[in-house]
């Protein structure tokens, strides 16, 4: 029974190490894509900066580049208090 038990501790173990390498990967890619994108909103921005619809999609995707900022040191505070 304990060689069974450690058998789907390893295979559970397993697949939360992947799925969590891919969901960091995922966010770490959309990170640089914001990145990417908010410096060149702000050029056009700062070009023309009467139009509406670059100074929205400009601060929505801060928005989002914060929130996955929030996310990430979030979970540096949790790793720290658990050390």
């Amino acid at each position: 029974m304990g060689l069974k038990w450690d058998l789907t501790e390893m295979e559970i173990r397993g697949f939360t190490i992947k799925y969590s390498k891919q969901k960091a990967k995922k966010y770490g890619d959309e990170e640089i894509l914001l990145h990417k994108k908010v410096n060149d909103l702000q050029v056009r921005a700062e070009n023309n900066p009467h139009n509406r619809n670059i100074v929205i999609e400009l601060q929505s995707a801060r928005s989002r580049l914060k929130k996955i900022v929030m996310t990430k040191t979030k979970g540096a505070i949790l790793r720290s208090l658990v050390r």
